[in-house]
């Protein structure tokens, strides 16, 4: 490990160095009003809080940064506010990455690893977004040796693992990763540790067992990092159980005291409760000081632009089954004489839907809609195109992301209603989604730059320029903020030759069906 002593053990910054400062925290802290309820009482404690507070050092060594201290993949450049991103991270042992979507957390997170020398890496993270992440793991022969799970407690060498929240419940699995001292631990959304309970309880009032934070807080890691593009998920008290996470240190080891000091507080039959963030802008500026110090969050304009982001989709093994079985009778099919190049597109088809829209064939689970839904939860209030090639994919996902308010547009829709649902899309905070087939909402739809900034395509044309011509129903003149395409691909199947190849010969369609 190549991590200097002073940042393992939670202390990054200086402890009191004299009597005097030790003094200073205790009037500071014993001279606080006494609140309603013992256990709500402020502690005596050196913490960052505190430090700031009252004018103490916070000494924090800055590394230069240079390019020579971090492998890029092949293929990646680093934009000036990630170079900045990764100096001031680059000697936190406990991070918090607050960028917004689109703005690389992913890549800053491992490049972050990687200055720090980490060799055993847990990446835990959603669901939807796990192969995304063992993919990029896999970018750096530091970090080759991927695997979904642990297969022992005993990690040796360099090793990255790359799991998700629900597998954590699995306790003989959680044992597993509990046993492993890691080097670093990344906490992708990490907005799922808001909770500040460590274990819940029954009905009866009995304790049923660990929450999320609790089993996260479990996980023995020399370095921390939190990423998530909403820090404040619903009210200021959601910062506290993350920062807790990151280290004690930040704010201290009391949610009361944070609550106290940053929240406003409502009183009722229930008890005491935050209701906001404090109306005291001294006490809101102490808040933005403190989360500066370990805290990166761009939201500059990066002018207009885009990345197009692949995001590896594992199937079901259930949709596996299907789909192979559809492959081998379609190969079947194509070796007998007379095959129409209509016939062989067909095939093609049937493939696509089993990928986006599994529910035709009486599939329950859609992982694509899963990652939709991910994201819609992790990125309150962001509004998204969707797109996809067929009608009934939509009007399936439609029905069930309506929680998130949907517009739709499709081949079936009126002009008049098209219009309505655009204007519903720019106009109402409610309604995030606006989805639509490509052929539908590919072209002359406009004023979409004014209120979104990202595309998601559940699947995609043949011919690439219908894609693009849909991708750029947003990135036009207008657009103030950097867009990101996110293309939702099914490894190992028909997704990954779409838009690539021109099927034009029966050729064509031989090889990809013999290829996927």
């Amino acid at each position: 490990m190549k991590i200097r002593t002073n940042m393992v053990h939670g202390r990054l910054w200086v402890k009191p160095e004299t009597v005097n400062e030790h003094e200073k925290l205790q009037q500071y802290c014993l001279g606080r009003p006494i609140p309603l309820k013992q256990e709500e009482g402020f502690s005596i404690s050196d913490t960052l809080v505190n430090r700031i507070l009252l004018e103490m050092p916070i000494n924090v060594e800055r590394p230069v940064y240079t390019k020579q201290m971090v492998q890029l993949p092949a293929g990646y450049t680093l934009r000036d506010y990630q170079e900045r991103d990764l100096i001031k991270m680059g000697n936190l042992p406990y991070a918090l990455n607050a960028n917004i979507p689109g703005y690389g957390k992913t890549l800053e997170a491992l490049l972050w690893a990687q200055m720090a020398g980490a060799e055993r890496i847990l990446v835990i993270a959603l669901k939807s977004a796990k192969y995304q992440w063992q993919k990029m793991c896999g970018f750096w022969n530091t970090f080759a040796d991927i695997e979904v799970s642990p297969t022992s407690g005993i990690l040796t060498g360099r090793h990255s693992v790359v799991t998700n929240f629900e597998q954590l419940y699995d306790a003989r699995r959680f044992e597993q990763l509990k046993g492993v001292h890691w080097d670093a631990l990344i906490v992708d959304e990490v907005h799922k540790i808001r909770n500040p309970n460590k274990t819940r309880k029954d009905k009866r009032g009995k304790i049923a067992g660990k929450t999320v934070t609790g089993i996260i807080n479990e996980l023995p890691g020399v370095l921390r990092q939190g990423l998530t593009g909403s820090p404040i998920y619903d009210r200021p008290d959601d910062l506290y159980s993350i920062c807790n996470w990151l280290s004690p240190y930040y704010v201290g080891s009391s949610y009361w005291d944070f609550v106290n000091l940053f929240c406003e507080i409502k009183e009722d039959y229930w008890g005491r409760k935050p209701a906001g963030l404090t109306k005291d802008p001294v006490a809101v500026q102490l808040l933005k000081d403190t989360l500066d110090c370990f805290m990166v969050r761009n939201t500059e304009d990066l002018g207009i632009g885009n990345q197009e982001i692949v995001i590896p989709i594992e199937l079901t093994s259930q949709q596996k089954k299907l789909y192979k079985q559809i492959k081998d009778l379609a190969i079947e099919e194509l070796d007998l004489q007379g095959i129409s190049i209509a016939n062989g597109m067909s095939q093609l088809i049937k493939l696509q839907q089993v990928t986006s829209n599994p529910g035709l064939f009486n599939l329950k689970e859609n992982p694509k809609f899963e990652w939709i839904e991910d994201f819609l939860d992790s990125n309150p209030g962001e509004k998204i195109l969707v797109f996809s090639t067929f009608r009934q994919t939509i009007l399936a996902f439609n029905e069930v992301c309506a929680k998130y308010g949907v517009a739709t547009i499709h081949g079936q829709v009126s002009a008049y209603d098209r219009e309505q649902e655009k204007q519903r899309f720019i106009k109402q905070q409610k309604v995030r989604v606006l989805s639509g087939t490509i052929g539908a909402m590919g072209e002359s739809i406009d004023e979409l730059q004014h209120a979104c900034r990202t595309v998601i395509f559940i699947d995609r044309e043949w011919p690439p320029e219908k894609n693009n011509q849909a991708k750029r129903r947003i990135l036009r003149l207008g657009q103030e903020d950097f867009v990101s395409v996110y293309i939702l691909e099914a490894m190992n199947t028909v997704d990954g030759k779409v838009g690539r190849v021109l099927i034009e010969k029966i050729e064509d369609i031989v090889e990809v069906l013999g290829s996927c």
